[in-house]
């Protein structure tokens, strides 16, 4: 018996929008599709977000304090009410970082997501 190797069809790097202006770009013969940020695009992200109350950021990685933040900010500046909330454990490296980026258990921005910060509420 010879065993065959899984072919897995590629990662389709599209999604849908209706709010936004997307574009098709190739990367290393790979099709993409990205949308630009440009200040005059600051008020749309309440219409993209319409319906969502809060959003989870899991994690403090390389990458979750610039999004988490950049999230917030871009929120904050179109006047929207969706609360960016960070998932940490208590006692995690990352704990102390996240609360000197304002993200704090007092106003519900930071703590365990599916213990303390319910997303459904």
């Amino acid at each position: 018996m010879v065993s065959m190797p899984t072919i897995k069809p590629p990662l389709s790097l599209d999604f849908d929008t209706s709010v936004f202006n997307k574009e098709k770009i190739n990367l290393a013969g790979h099709d993409e599709y990205i949308v630009k940020g440009e200040r005059y695009l600051f008020h749309l992200p309440p219409d993209a977000f319409k319906g969502i109350k809060q959003i989870g950021v899991i994690g403090w990685g390389s990458q979750g304090p610039a999004q988490a933040q950049n999230l917030r900010d871009s929120l904050a500046e179109a006047k929207s009410n969706i609360v960016v909330k960070i998932g940490l454990r208590k006692g995690s490296r990352s704990f102390n970082e996240a609360r000197a980026a304002g993200f704090t258990e007092e106003n519900g921005t930071l703590g365990d997501i599916y213990m303390g910060n319910n997303l459904r509420e």
